[in-house]
């Protein structure tokens, strides 16, 4: 699948998450938020994330496909 495809099928799944959403209480649950907590969690976020890149191309690479 091309890339710009993926990004237009993300794109539009958050895009439809915040039309669902009742944004109103989105907005106050996100408002009493520190921004302490939004850096740990997007720090855990990323960090998570390369975790899981480094385990896909350890084992990608253990069984020799050459991707």
């Amino acid at each position: 699948m091309k890339p710009w495809v993926k990004g237009a099928i993300s794109a539009g799944l958050f895009a439809l998450l915040f039309f669902v959403l009742p944004w109103g209480q989105v907005r106050e649950a996100l408002g009493r938020l520190s921004v302490r907590v939004w850096v740990a969690v997007f720090t855990g976020f990323v960090i998570g994330h390369g975790i899981g890149i480094g385990k896909w191309r350890l084992f990608v690479n253990a069984a020799r496909a050459g991707l």
